[in-house]
């Protein structure tokens, strides 16, 4: 059974070893690491064509300029031979050599279609903390479709993450799946439900395998004005093509319910923005206010009724503030 193991990357030197190593380290042997790197301006070149001589399971190619992240999973997509394949961001890495091997057990001798499994939210401070996504709701003994999987995890008060990075997937569920290159952010979103949904046979694996670095020096944590019209974008055009696709009306209603989360985010995040770019984001949430119409989160609901009452401005100028004070006192507290 050999695994795809797919790496986009773009100005990582000084992660991209140690990501590399935890593959190399793994006792399960049977894989590949396919590397794209988009335009990197830094080492990171170096570090690649240094494991490509290393170990010929890795094989790399290279864009002469950046073209974004979705055209290079594409290009992954595209060169994956294994008989599965799992997203591995160049600065995150694997836990424990054991990993990929559990992975291939829990694939029961490839007859599961997608195969779940937790990570660590590891800070900057090296603090960790493990996260589910919801999947604790779920038995490692049980075998899931793809429907029945995300019925259960999106049907709860916790925001559902689409980390593609959390699976290992039957390479055939992407066969004709492609990332959006025009999508400047969310371009997972998009997309994963729709793989999911194809799987037939999903099963989960409690244990965390997946090391998430956070707060990294030039990764995308400051929303920009692109960003949040991005979102908003996403949220309006995904919400409408869900409505429109042929699936049941309570998968309907919880993706929905899921991607009228970005509307919210926007609310939140248009308050790092500059006086004169905010004003046109609340534009936008004031004339898309229909989007909150979808949640059935109970936080959401109340920054419903704010809007309706008091408007975007200051529901969202009361929210950022009362989130400051907030983190202000539990720092106190500590």
């Amino acid at each position: 059974m050999t695994f795809s193991i797919l790496i986009p990357c773009y100005n990582i030197e000084a992660y991209l070893a140690k990501c590399l190593e935890s593959v190399i380290q793994q006792t399960h042997k049977d894989w590949e690491v396919i590397l794209v790197d988009d335009g990197s301006t830094d080492g990171t070149v170096d570090i690649i064509k240094y494991y490509v001589t290393k170990d010929n399971r890795i094989k790399a190619f290279f864009h002469k300029e950046n073209q974004g992240v979705a055209v290079t999973r594409n290009l992954l997509l595209e060169k994956a031979a294994g008989d599965y394949i799992i997203f591995l961001d160049g600065d995150d890495w694997w836990k424990s050599k054991s990993g990929l091997e559990k992975i291939a057990t829990a694939s029961q001798g490839k007859s599961v279609d997608i195969i779940v499994f937790q990570y660590e939210m590891v800070r900057g401070d090296g603090g960790r903390e493990l996260r589910s996504n919801n999947t604790h709701l779920l038995e490692e003994s049980m075998i899931y479709t793809g429907n029945e999987y995300l019925k259960i995890v999106l049907g709860k008060k916790i925001t559902y993450q689409w980390f593609p990075f959390l699976y290992a997937y039957k390479r055939q569920l992407w066969s004709d799946i492609k990332f959006n290159p025009n999508t400047y952010a969310l371009e997972d979103e998009e997309l994963l439900y729709l793989v999911i949904l194809r799987a037939s046979r999903l099963v989960v694996l409690h244990e965390a395998i997946y090391q998430y670095r956070v707060e990294r020096e030039g990764s995308l944590t400051q929303p920009s004005k692109r960003l949040l019209y991005c979102m908003l974008s996403f949220c309006i055009n995904n919400i409408s093509k869900i409505e429109q696709a042929d699936t049941d009306q309570e998968m309907k209603a919880l993706l929905c319910d899921n991607f009228s989360d970005a509307y919210y985010g926007v609310l939140y995040g248009v308050n790092y923005l500059g006086k004169n770019e905010a004003k046109e984001i609340f534009v936008a949430l004031d004339q898309y206010r229909y989007l909150m119409t979808y949640t059935t989160n109970r936080k959401n609901l109340l920054l419903s009724k704010a809007v309706g009452i008091f408007g975007p401005y200051v529901t969202s100028k009361l929210w950022f503030m009362l989130s400051n004070i907030k983190r202000k006192l539990i720092l106190q507290l500590r």
